[in-house]
């Protein structure tokens, strides 16, 4: 989707989980929430504590899609407000 249509949240960094064995849905979730809350300062501007409308959404492995293969921590940034209309890159909100 192109950022110029309104949409509800804007995917900003991903990257994948290292690593054979499922290290346990406390442990992903943590690394999952400290990776999106360091990539978020970068990319709205501002941190996470400062921002006063926008919130992370957060995708992350289970124990089954890890089983399939899957390592990807995937974080997303949304306006409390509603729908956004171009990017949130920078925007400082």
């Amino acid at each position: 989707m192109d950022c110029s249509e309104a949409h509800d949240n804007e995917v900003y960094a991903e990257y994948d989980i290292d690593g054979d064995d499922y290290p346990g849905t406390d442990a992903v979730q943590q690394e999952a929430s400290d990776f999106c809350l360091k990539e978020f300062e970068s990319f709205v501007g501002a941190s996470y504590e400062d921002t006063t409308n926008l919130d992370v959404y957060m995708l992350y492995p289970t124990d089954g899609s890890w089983d399939q293969g899957d390592r990807t921590v995937t974080c997303a940034v949304y306006s409390l407000d509603g729908q956004s209309t171009g990017t949130l890159a920078g925007s400082g909100a």
